[in-house]
């Protein structure tokens, strides 16, 4: 049976009160990376709960992955910059999602 959700979301789509400023992330982003590759064994990939996944995924995770601001940000975003009417596949999301 479909997990029933009783936490609304608050994205703040069509509300021009939710407000947060922008910053450019362009120096964070492009920047100057390591020239070699940082990894060196396969311990540095290893999880840290090395138990099978479907224990894991037994019972649905119901959680967001990030805060109210960034979710109301990226609402705004979409808002803004995906004409209306468009056709969206929204794989990056998961129980939830950011589209207006």
């Amino acid at each position: 049976p479909p997990t029933r959700v009783t936490r609304r979301r608050y994205t703040g789509a069509g509300d021009p009160s939710w407000n947060y400023a922008r910053r450019d992330l362009t120096p964070a982003v492009f920047r100057d990376w390591p020239s070699d590759f940082p990894y060196t064994g396969a311990d540095d990939f290893k999880r840290l709960d090395e138990a099978v996944d479907t224990e894991f995924y037994k019972l649905p995770k119901l959680v967001y992955h990030i805060d109210e601001g960034a979710v109301a940000a990226l609402t705004h975003f979409y808002d803004e910059s995906i004409p209306d009417g468009s056709d969206v596949l929204d794989i990056c999301s998961s129980w939830v999602s950011h589209f207006p």
